[in-house]
């Protein structure tokens, strides 16, 4: 039962399973009954048993710290952008028009929303406005014409373009690149090798082990030399190769497994010194 519950598809499961065996009772559950649209939820138990579909779930889940760094710079940089543009685009056309030049001529363009208000106000007149504005320009919709040339015409063609230029740039083309880069990265990743520490007792046990399989090879190949050459000199010289890789193999482990012991040690692993 511990194991069952400490597994997420399987509370997910029992979730589904639950509320559609309540809604099959017909027992009147009022605003509960809305429960219902978790039925609609029962596709994602394909994602448990079709392993590739697994796979991508579990990539996701796992690179959720990685993004949620990536998105928080990306939640700062909305901030800071929201409010300047507040400070400096509220009012540009507070008086429902904005002038742009042609040279010497000078246009008058009414600058009134379907909903009443101007541009600036409907766009940028509050912090959460603006937020949701900066957001219409992330996603590309009608971003350049409804909301930018505006205030490139109406505000400042210098101003108004590094802002938006910019923005455009460090959102579309830098940070949600990051978190698809973050997102790949999770899905080719390998399984993560372990890194913790090993113990002292592990230490002592492993190498003693080593040791153990070298001194029985050396029991075998002294056994070789030395006992009755039973066997047609072609063998005796093959079994004697056989031992010897297989102890030349156990050398180079051990070696290899020491190596990294101490390069632990140096980095603040086990205490070899004994």
């Amino acid at each position: 039962m511990k194991k069952f519950w400490q597994n997420g598809w399987n509370v997910f499961d029992f979730i589904i399973v639950a509320v559609g065996t309540t809604l099959m009772t017909g027992v009147e559950l009022g605003s509960l009954s809305k429960l219902k649209l978790l039925r609609a939820f029962r596709v994602f138990r394909l994602f448990k048993r079709i392993e590739s579909l697994n796979k991508i779930i579990v990539s996701l889940i796992n690179a959720i710290p990685g993004v949620a760094n990536a998105f928080i710079i990306l939640f700062i940089f909305f901030c800071i952008y929201a409010i300047l543009a507040v400070e400096l685009f509220r009012d540009f056309d507070e008086d429902g028009t904005y002038d742009t030049k042609d040279g010497n001529l000078t246009h008058t363009v009414e600058s009134i929303t379907a909903r009443g208000y101007t541009n600036g106000i409907e766009y940028y007149g509050t912090y959460s406005r603006a937020m949701f504005t900066l957001f219409q320009v992330m996603t590309g919709e009608s971003w350049a014409e409804a909301i930018a040339r505006p205030v490139i015409y109406g505000y400042s063609t210098v101003a108004g373009g590094f802002y938006f230029v910019s923005f455009v740039i460090l959102t579309q083309m830098v940070l949600i690149n990051v978190v698809v880069a973050v997102l790949l990265d999770k899905m080719v990743e390998e399984h993560p090798p372990d890194t913790t520490p090993m113990t002292e007792e592990e230490v002592e046990d492993f190498v003693s082990y080593l040791q153990s399989e070298l001194q029985k090879e050396e029991g075998n190949r002294t056994a070789l030399e030395s006992g009755p050459a039973a066997a047609p000199p072609r063998a005796q010289s093959a079994r004697r190769k056989t031992v010897d890789d297989r102890l030349d193999a156990l050398e180079k482990k051990l070696d290899k497994i020491l190596n990294k012991l101490i390069d632990k040690e140096l980095k603040g692993g086990v205490d070899l010194s004994a």
